[in-house]
């Protein structure tokens, strides 16, 4: 299988020892294969089931010296995992966190689910109409909050006056303060919900008016998303960052490491351009990526609409959708790689094991090469692309599945309006002659 010259220059030059190479002969030996046969993670854990932990880690820093980068040494790595035990094994002790702002969705009135369920079926409401689904699921979230507080005054689990104001007494007094801008907004939608339920109206007049003050006040202070998207790098720098990561991958003898960069690295790229939504971003090979001869593409259904989204990836983010398939192999396996990803409908973003990350784990990896999450790369889009005039803000539409103005209008951040007002000034200043300057501003 190997040139022997070779191994014993590595001997000679203490890349690797004698006692390794020894180990190796034992592990082929104990696979015993036959010319047909693909050695798998379940073909490795059964040769080297009574194997210790060492052992085998020295088996695999043998076979990285003695190899080329195989995908060989993949199928090793998820054996080794799996040494541990299975992964349900290892979170059986794990207990659900604490509830600390909210009660269960079952403790709520009865009238409240009541309401909820209507509003899930699309029914309109006593004074206004059911809001959109994404918006039911936070009005949720915020009722608990609101149960809670009214439970633990003493007080009825209902839009009363005294329990309005101390809801809002509660937003303000958390451990970690809540920016101006998520007190407006749950202070907005339990006007909303009392609205459609057909609160009394001096609650509803109170909830307009409280609403109408946070609104101002969340107006003077820079929200924190916008502040986040204004930190991120420029897309250029995503791209240094990107490419970092993969060449410390590479160096990296550590699997689990190395396969938490490449998958940043594919991240921090394919989903600044493609700024699908978070609940998008769970993806698998032959489901929503194809691959025809144009190379890779999305066919995908939105999970927000329903419409079908279908785009060719350019070249550029193929790039580093190959380097989550080699998972650092050498690139000669490439093909082979891609087409076993496809048979086995393999999710793009996999652990350094073949397990499976969490729903949320593109913008998770988001948060923690760049700061924020990557609901922030729709806002950027919108913001780089408002530069080209209204043929970036139709592209900016486009690329976020915008339909209507006014929703993508909400993604533009301060930037975007900063950039209008320098732009009105440069028009102004170009339209004042030289004695007109004198006049007014000298």
């Amino acid at each position: 299988m190997l040139d022997i010259d070779q191994t014993l220059n590595q001997i000679v030059r203490r890349e690797i020892s004698v006692a390794q190479i020894s180990i190796v002969d034992e592990f082929f030996s104990a696979l015993k294969l036959d010319a047909e046969a693909h050695i798998d993670a379940g073909l490795i854990s059964k040769a080297t089931e009574y194997w210790t932990w060492g052992k085998l880690t020295s088996l695999r820093a043998a076979l990285r010296k003695i190899f080329e980068r195989s995908p060989f040494e993949r199928e090793l790595d998820i054996a080794i995992a799996r040494w541990h035990g299975p992964p349900e094994d290892r979170h059986r002790s794990h207990k659900p966190r604490e509830k600390r702002f909210s009660l269960d969705i079952s403790d709520l009135p009865h009238s409240w689910l009541e309401a909820l369920a209507a509003m899930e079926d699309g029914l309109p409401g006593v004074a206004a109409n059911p809001p959109a689904p994404s918006m039911i699921a936070t009005t949720k979230v915020k009722l608990r909050e609101f149960a809670k507080v009214a439970r633990d005054r003493g007080l009825a689990m209902d839009l009363t006056l005294e329990a309005t104001r101390e809801y809002e007494k509660s937003l303000f007094n958390r451990e970690r303060p809540l920016s101006p801008v998520t007190i407006h907004s749950a202070m907005r939608q339990v006007r909303d919900f009392g609205r459609y339920i057909g609160a009394k109206e001096e609650v509803l007049d109170y909830l307009l008016e409280r609403v109408r003050f946070h609104e101002r006040r969340s107006a003077k202070i820079q929200p924190k998303k916008e502040a986040k998207v204004l930190s991120l790098p420029t897309y250029s720098e995503m791209f240094a960052i990107a490419f970092e990561m993969l060449g410390e991958a590479d160096r990296l003898p550590n699997p689990r490491h190395a396969q938490y960069r490449r998958n940043a690295a594919l991240a921090i790229t394919l989903f600044a351009a493609l700024p699908l939504r978070v609940a998008d971003t769970r993806i698998s090979f032959g489901k929503e990526l194809a691959w025809d001869e144009a190379g890779y593409k999305f066919d995908l259904k939105v999970s927000k609409t329903g419409r079908r989204f279908q785009s060719h990836i350019h070249p550029v983010f193929a790039f580093f959708i190959d380097q989550v398939v080699l998972q650092g192999c050498a690139p000669i396996y490439l093909s082979e790689m891609r087409e076993s990803c496809f048979q086995k409908r393999r999710l793009l973003f996999v652990n350094y094991d073949d397990t499976a990350p969490h729903k949320n784990y593109v913008s998770f990896l988001w948060s923690q090469v760049l700061g924020t999450g990557s609901h922030a790369a729709r806002t950027k889009l919108h913001d780089e692309f408002a530069r080209f005039g209204s043929r970036g803000v139709e592209l900016a539409m486009k690329a976020c599945g915008h339909r209507s103005e006014r929703t993508a209008e909400a993604y533009r951040t301060a930037a975007f309006e900063r950039l209008a007002l320098e732009k009105v000034h440069d028009d102004l200043s170009c339209n004042f002659s030289d004695d007109e300057w004198r006049e007014f501003f000298q």
